[in-house]
């Protein structure tokens, strides 16, 4: 790619984020509200000047302020949502570059937040994220305190919206490829099935499903969603996991690793079209035995490599809290999390896009000396 489409990523011509409040964004990444939804619908706000704005930027070559996380995954040889989602949506990725006057701006993917509802408290989450974090967020956060454990979509919508699920129109979902659902946890979230059997309600079951989830859970009320899923053509589950057996449970508490294990190979025995991948937020809490967690997942035929023999492992290093990040560890520590990672390159000989991501980590890791002023929170 040219130097003056660098930073060029689709999803602000096809894209829309539907935040927990209502709020909607260019994607889920930057957390600036830029509207409501009681306010405008998603197609409607694909062509607000905020939009508009970020469009001319990438066009220029520059990064948008709300799309630098990208900006910074990548530089450290990370996968970023940019990338992820310019792959998605590759046929449509080349049009701005070649008639960036004649792409139409038109609504084609959506991420839908119903609900923080979440079964789970894992360790570097927060109560606006997750219903079962509410209490300890309010004591650890008390100038930021979350009002209700449950947040669910703006209120006001169901003035504008006979149901949570009729949020978005007939008119684009006929348009839509993709939908991405997550949460809180969506496969605890009613609304989520209803908007499932709405799509195949309209034949809808081409659409391209999106879900990141902790997948703890495959029955709700009187849903399966395996059963659902079964009718539908297409389906990336981006499965969220930060270690294996006890460590994992440790981090994400309520998590029943032998039962994970068990809802997976449910997902492979009958859902073989389905496509895995896990995502692992890199911590205080892992970062030690990284190389282990990530052997693991491969020997244990959790997710499938690709036609290059890559393994669609993902890594974010976590930045807040702040006292959790790695970069806030003593030396020594940094130290022997380094080797460790370098011993297990050069003896497993992982994959290129593990190796590529573990040297990312690393590198991240020893930017900064935060342990002077972080080391005592922790």
């Amino acid at each position: 790619m040219s130097e003056t489409y660098s930073s060029l990523c689709i999803l602000p011509w096809l894209h829309v984020y539907v935040g927990v409040s209502g709020s909607l964004q260019s994607c889920c990444i930057p957390q600036i509200p830029q509207k409501k939804l009681s306010e405008t619908t998603p197609s409607e706000f694909l062509h607000h000047p905020s939009m508009h704005s970020i469009r001319r930027q990438m066009l220029k070559g520059q990064w948008p302020e709300q799309c630098l996380p990208c900006k910074k995954s990548e530089e450290l040889g990370l996968a970023s949502f940019r990338l992820g989602s310019n792959q998605l949506f590759k046929e449509e990725f080349d049009s701005p570059r070649r008639n960036p006057s004649e792409y139409f701006v038109t609504l084609r993917s959506v991420d839908l937040r119903f609900s923080n509802t979440c079964n789970l408290k894992c360790r570097s989450c927060n109560g606006f994220s997750s219903s079962a974090w509410r209490d300890e967020h309010n004591l650890i956060y008390p100038d930021f305190p979350v009002d209700s454990k449950v947040l669910n979509l703006d209120i006001d919508l169901l003035e504008k919206y006979e149901s949570l699920n009729q949020c978005i129109s007939d008119s684009d979902l006929s348009g839509l490829k993709e939908i991405s659902f997550a949460g809180g946890e969506p496969l605890l979230i009613e609304a989520q099935y209803k908007f499932l059997e709405r799509l195949i309600q309209m034949g809808r079951t081409d659409i391209i499903l999106s879900y990141t989830t902790n997948l703890s859970r495959l029955n709700y009320k009187h849903w399966n969603v395996l059963e659902l899923w079964q009718q539908f053509e297409n389906e990336n589950l981006h499965l969220s996991l930060d270690g294996v057996g006890e460590k994992g449970e440790y981090i994400r508490q309520g998590l029943d690793w032998e039962r994970w294990l068990a809802n997976v190979q449910k997902v492979r025995q009958l859902l073989t079209h389905v496509r895995r991948d896990i995502h692992f937020v890199v911590s205080v809490f892992n970062i030690l035995d990284l190389a282990f967690h990530t052997s693991e997942i491969i020997r244990l035929n959790i997710i499938c490599s690709d036609e290059n023999g890559n393994y669609p492992i993902g890594f974010t290093c976590l930045d807040w809290p702040p006292y959790l990040d790695i970069q806030v560890l003593p030396s020594d520590l940094k130290t022997e999390a380094k080797n460790r990672l370098y011993e297990y390159i050069e003896t497993s000989r992982p994959c290129s896009s593990l190796k590529k991501a573990l040297h990312g980590i690393i590198q991240y890791m020893g930017r900064e000396e935060r342990c002077a002023d972080l080391g005592a929170s922790f």
